[in-house]
């Protein structure tokens, strides 16, 4: 039997076009495809099934630990041993965490191949694009979006697997060079132009202002102002101080300095292809870049009692540097709010890094007291936006998948499993005539292609609206359909008729909340089923707002909200509330 040629990506399938007896290492290969052949020999992705992604969630947790010790240990003494290695394991843990279950997944798909092919042939191109990772986000729109990234990735383990005598696949070596015209991460000239006004401000905080509560981000502009004002400080967010979109440009100039270094460690084969690796793939801002990091964060001189985030201490190395150091080099107090609905049971904090990094972490369902007092939602206080009355649109949001895995998330993980497109179809033929052409699709990032041909045969270009304006386009809308149980649904449900229809398999949530999930689904704003939804939608379309004041349907809503210490009251009360937490905790 002629021995089958595994293609990693799409690129490899692009030169091969007439090649036979593929196998496909998954999907995502066929991602700029309009739709999989019968013929099409594609491998199951590995983390469809929820108990092997419990199960490889928990043994990347170790790796994770056990390697970050090794990295920190040595940052600690390249750098002097000036900072604690608290800051070294902190600092690199976003990163270390994308750059393990990027790598992981390709490792255990690769081995679980090989357990069921004997042999196999790979193609292997060359390609003279060396990627240069400047900061944890860097990585994580590379790895996630970049078809030659991952195709050398793959190369990589499958190079190393060969070497260490681990599988048996031939090398099929290819002079020509790969070329991926793929834009991995592009912001306009717009977001990265800094505007006069802006600049004054920031100058005017950086040097004139010395606020006590600083507030970087995570709560929301107008339940900030009150606090600050409360607080005697000038209402301003200090987010724009911590430029790190400006500094990390200047880092580019610094990649000649960086050198390769190899690390040795005792474990499996996985931790030692990791660490003979990871020092190629680490961003610059942690090797040759860091002193300018360094420098950044000394120039910024706030001396604040309390410190907020909600985002900035995540992909802005900047602000999570300078918010180390005042954590653990002058004992100032962290805390930690949540910037979204997230209530799955695969966290989106990364292994409690948020928990690690603040000394207080609010989540929207954490039911802790402080003096017998509840933080409110800082995201919606004096926050929640209203629809625009006499809409007629169904404005139905997507949940787009990334090009490649890089990391565990709830929800679906390949093609296979994302339902989003199918459930809108079935929908879209389910209900009556008259409402089709209300029906609007609001993708919440760019869609690949496989998706988006498959969108454009079933709503029309104008039905189809631009990303990056979801709260718009909710703003606008009759109904909102879900399809996924997080943020945008909270946005949506408070503000208007709301309904989820999504798979609940891929998204399971705390147990604690199943009872309000069954209230919510009896109360038809939850639904399993597409076609369901879709008779649901002509039953109530004449007068939506009749079903959704209904006093079942409010109840319903309101006893689940209440789990996430919503509606907010938008009260004076919910101010001095969180001052009094700040300042006295």
């Amino acid at each position: 039997m002629k021995t089958k040629t595994l293609i990693t990506t799409n690129l490899e399938l692009n030169e091969n076009k007439n090649l036979n007896n593929i196998l496909f290492a998954g999907d995502w290969c066929l991602k700029d495809k309009k739709s999989f052949r019968n013929g099409d020999k594609i491998f199951n992705n590995i983390w469809d099934s929820q108990k092997e992604i419990n199960k490889d969630y928990f043994k990347i947790k170790k790796i994770h630990t056990k390697i970050n010790n090794k990295l920190s240990n040595y940052f600690f003494h390249l750098h002097q041993k000036k900072f604690p290695k608290k800051i070294w394991k902190n600092l690199l843990f976003v990163w270390l965490t994308y750059y393990l279950f990027f790598y992981y997944f390709k490792w255990k798909t690769i081995s679980n191949i090989f357990k069921k092919n004997k042999k196999l042939n790979f193609i292997n191109y060359q390609s003279d694009k060396h990627f240069y990772h400047l900061d944890s986000l860097d990585f994580y729109d590379t790895s996630s979006n970049s078809n030659i990234f991952n195709y050398l990735a793959f190369k990589k383990i499958l190079l190393n697997k060969k070497k260490r005598k681990l599988i048996n696949v031939k090398i099929l070596k290819k002079n020509k060079k790969l070329k991926d015209n793929k834009i991995i991460f592009n912001k306009s000239l717009k977001d990265l132009r800094f505007k006069p006004l802006k600049k004054v401000i920031a100058f005017f905080q950086k040097n004139i202002l010395n606020p006590k509560l600083l507030i970087l981000d995570g709560i929301n502009s107008r339940l900030s102002f009150f606090i600050n004002l409360f607080s005697f400080q000038f209402p301003l967010i200090f987010k724009d101080v911590f430029d790190w979109q400006k500094e990390k440009n200047k880092i580019k100039d610094l990649i000649s300095v960086k050198k390769t270094q190899e690390f040795k460690i005792k474990g499996s084969e996985f931790e030692k292809f990791i660490m003979k690796n990871i020092f190629d793939d680490m961003p610059l801002c942690f090797t040759s870049g860091f002193d300018h990091l360094n420098k950044s964060s000394n120039q910024i001189r706030f001396n604040p009692k309390i410190i907020i985030s909600g985002t900035q201490h995540v992909h802005n190395e900047l602000a999570k540097l300078w918010l180390l150091k005042q954590k653990y080099l002058y004992n100032k107090k962290l805390f930690i709010v949540s910037h979204g609905g997230g209530h799955q049971n695969l966290s989106l904090t990364m292994y409690d890094y948020e928990h690690k990094i603040g000394d207080y972490f609010f989540q929207w369902l954490d039911k802790k007291t402080f003096f017998n007092l509840r933080l409110p939602n800082t995201k919606y206080s004096f926050n929640i936006k209203k629809r625009i009355k006499n809409s007629e649109r169904i404005v139905f949001v997507g949940n787009e998948l990334k090009s490649y895995i890089n990391r565990i998330a709830p929800g679906p993980m390949s093609i296979s499993t994302a339902n989003t497109i199918n459930d809108l179809e079935i929908i879209y033929l389910n209900v009556d005539k008259k409402i089709k052409s209300k029906i609007y699709y609001a993708p919440k990032k760019e869609m690949i292609n496989f998706f988006s041909k498959k969108l454009s045969k079933i709503l029309s270009k104008s039905q189809i609206l631009p990303t990056s304006k979801l709260d718009i386009n909710i703003k606008r809308s009759k109904l909102v359909v879900c399809t996924y149980p997080q943020t945008t649904f909270f946005d949506a449900i408070m503000n208007g008729p709301t309904i989820l229809v999504y798979n609940p398999k891929l998204w399971k949530q705390y147990k604690e909340l199943n009872r309000f999930y069954k209230i919510l689904k009896n109360n038809k704003i939850i639904f399993d089923n597409p076609k369901d939804a879709a008779n649901h939608i002509n039953n109530i379309w004449r007068d939506i707002d009749e079903w959704w004041q209904k006093e079942d349907v409010t109840n319903a809503k309101n006893l689940f909200l209440k789990e996430f210490n919503l509606p907010p009251k938008n009260s004076f009360s919910d101010v001095f509330k969180c001052l009094k937490i700040f300042k006295n905790v």
